[in-house]
C-alpha cells in the first residue's frame, strides 16, 4: 500500500496544493484550509473549554425565590347614586376598587416608599446592596466595576440613598403575569409572579417577604388615611344636612366606612395576597453548566476558524 510518504516529491507537493484547484471563497475550500490549522484550532477550542469550567466552578451559585400574588376581592365597594360619590372620589383621590389597589400594590413593591423602608433595615439592606455593619455603621462596598465605572467618571462611588436603592430594586425584582412570559405585568394581570435570585436561596425568600411587608403596611397606611378622610366627610355632612333620608344614607355610608376602617386595622389583607408561598429553588439557576461550556467552547471555535483564515488571507492563499 503506498502511502504519502513513499509517494514522489511532486505527487506530495501536488497532494498540499490540491485545495488550490478549489474556488475561491467556496465552503469546501474553507473546510479544508480549517482541516490544515486544524492542530491551532484545537489549542483556541481547549482554552474555550478551560474558560467556560473556569466560569462553571468560580461563579457562585445563585437561587431564585418566587411568590405568586393575586388581587383581594373588594368587599366595600358601594353603589353611591347621591351627590356624595363625586365627593368623596374628590376626598379620597380615586374610587378604591381592588383592581386599582392591586395596580397600586404592583407599582409599591419596587418603589421609592418600599427603598426608604429598607433604608431603615440593615439585615434587610445588605441582601440588596453590598454593606457590613460594624458597631450600628453601615458601611457601603461597591464592586470592582462599579468602581471601576465611578473612576473612569470622575466621581466618587455613591453613598446608599433610597434612590439608588429603588434602581437596584427595579433591576433584581422580575415581574411575571401568570398568563404571559413578559417581565413585566400588564395592567390587567390578576396573578402575579415575583422572583428574586440570590447566592442564599433563604436571604432571597426574606426580601421578598419583607418587600411584601413593607408594600402591604404603607398602602395600608394610605387607605386608613382615606377611609378616615370619607368618615371625617359623612360627619360633616350630617352635621349640615336638614333631609331625614339623606341623613338617613349618611349613617349607612359612615357604618359602612367604619367597619373599612376597623378591617384595615384589623392586618386583613387589603389589596393583595400571596396566593402561592414564597419559596425558593434548590438547585442553583446559575451557573448553568452545559449551556456555558457550549457557548464557550462555539466562541472559541469560532475566534479560532477567524485567526486561522486572517493568516491565510495575510499570506494571500486565501
Amino acid at each position: 500500500m503506498t502511502t504519502i510518504l513513499d509517494a514522489p516529491l511532486g505527487a506530495v507537493s501536488s497532494h498540499r496544493d490540491a485545495d488550490k484547484n478549489l474556488d475561491p471563497g467556496s465552503l469546501k475550500r474553507l473546510i479544508v484550509l480549517l482541516w490544515q490549522k486544524r492542530l491551532p484550532l484545537l489549542y483556541f477550542v481547549i482554552v474555550g473549554a478551560t474558560i467556560g469550567l473556569l466560569v462553571i466552578f468560580l461563579s457562585p451559585n445563585r437561587y431564585r425565590a418566587s411568590m405568586t400574588i393575586a388581587p383581594v376581592t373588594d368587599n366595600n365597594n358601594s353603589n353611591i347614586s347621591s351627590g356624595a360619590s363625586a365627593a368623596l372620589n374628590l376626598l379620597s383621590g380615586s374610587g378604591s376598587s381592588s383592581s386599582e389597589n392591586f395596580n397600586r400594590f404592583q407599582a409599591l413593591l419596587t418603589s421609592y416608599q418600599v427603598a426608604e423602608q429598607i433604608a431603615e433595615h440593615p439585615d434587610i439592606l445588605k441582601i440588596v446592596v453590598p454593606i457590613t455593619v460594624v458597631d450600628g455603621h453601615v458601611e457601603y462596598h461597591p464592586s470592582i466595576l462599579s468602581r471601576a465605572q465611578a473612576f473612569a467618571l470622575g466621581y466618587t462611588a455613591p453613598e446608599i440613598t433610597p434612590s439608588m436603592i429603588e434602581e437596584r430594586l427595579n433591576k433584581v425584582i422580575v415581574f411575571q403575569s401568570g398568563a404571559s412570559n413578559s417581565i413585566l405585568p400588564s395592567a390587567n394581570s390578576s396573578i402575579v409572579g415575583i422572583s428574586f435570585e440570590n447566592t442564599d436561596p433563604n436571604r432571597a425568600k426574606k426580601l421578598l417577604e419583607a418587600i411584601f411587608q413593607y408594600t402591604d403596611t404603607i398602602l395600608r397606611n394610605e387607605q386608613i388615611a382615606i377611609s378616615r378622610k370619607k368618615i371625617g366627610y359623612y360627619e360633616q355632612s350630617l352635621d349640615a344636612s336638614p333631609m331625614e333620608s339623606e341623613r338617613q344614607y349618611l349613617y349607612q355610608a359612615m357604618a359602612r366606612e367604619q367597619g373599612e376602617l376597623i378591617r384595615l386595622q384589623s392586618g386583613a389583607p387589603i389589596a393583595a395576597q400571596i396566593v402561592d408561598a414564597i419559596h425558593a429553588s434548590d438547585k442553583p439557576v446559575y451557573p448553568r453548566p452545559l449551556p456555558i461550556l457550549v457557548a464557550a467552547i462555539f466562541g472559541a471555535f469560532i475566534v479560532g476558524a477567524f485567526y486561522v483564515l486572517i493568516g491565510f488571507w495575510w499570506r494571500g492563499a486565501l
